[in-house]
């Protein structure tokens, strides 16, 4: 019983001393200080949090952008080829025996990896890229069939035949441009997005969400 009340009478001193009219300005500084402090640390979490996203994101879109340059000008090389050839046949019957470069991988997966983009971002890459990947898995086969008709013209004697796959390969051709200018649209069209600058970005990003909000 003494203990619990030496130890009541120093809590009832001590709140009367805390009580006393200098103490006030004293546990006020106190208490502003510890919340200012609090308030600094998640300022400061926030900022880091934040800094570390636009890092990560901007290294994201690094990657698909190289990746995205270096299709284009393969797609540009391609094109160049293909017609050249197309001319080639058309004025001397004769194709080129530069090979077609074959397309990398758009990296449309990385787009769910530990990035942070925004909606819109994520729906216009998303749709750019997929369709990217999806041409170039077609122009993989379609090269290759190339290839096969290239060397079956070469092995053929019959100047007849040759004449009618020299025409299917020009006819060939003209598909496969058709599908490197698809292409090459996606890929301007995604290397846009990844462009934009932060400004750019951002208004974007308030003009698609006010365009869902309205659908909802």
């Amino acid at each position: 019983m003494t203990l619990l009340f030496k130890f009541k009478e120093l809590s009832s001193s001590t709140l009367s001393f805390l009580n006393t009219p200098e103490m006030i300005p004293v546990l006020s500084g106190a208490l502003i200080g510890a919340i200012s402090a609090g308030a600094v640390t998640l300022l400061i979490n926030f900022i880091s949090s934040w800094l570390r996203k636009i890092e990560i994101d901007n290294k994201l879109r690094s990657v698909i952008r190289s990746s995205l340059e270096n299709n284009k000008l393969m797609c540009e090389s391609n094109l160049g080829i293909l017609k050249n050839e197309i001319e080639g046949m058309n004025e001397r019957r004769r194709f080129t025996i530069n090979p077609l470069f074959r397309f990398r991988g758009s990296g449309a997966e990385l787009i769910f990896s530990n990035s942070k983009l925004s909606r819109f971002e994520v729906e216009y890459l998303w749709g750019n890229l997929s369709s990217i990947d999806a041409i170039n898995n077609q122009l993989t086969a379609m090269i290759q069939s190339r290839q096969t008709l290239q060397i079956k013209i070469r092995g053929e004697s019959n100047s007849t035949i040759e004449s009618e796959l020299s025409s299917l390969l020009v006819e060939y051709d003209g598909h496969l441009i058709e599908r490197h200018q698809e292409a090459l649209k996606n890929i301007i069209s995604a290397l846009k997005i990844l462009n934009m600058s932060f400004l750019e970005r951002n208004i974007l990003k308030f003009r698609h969400k006010n365009v869902n909000d309205a659908d909802v």
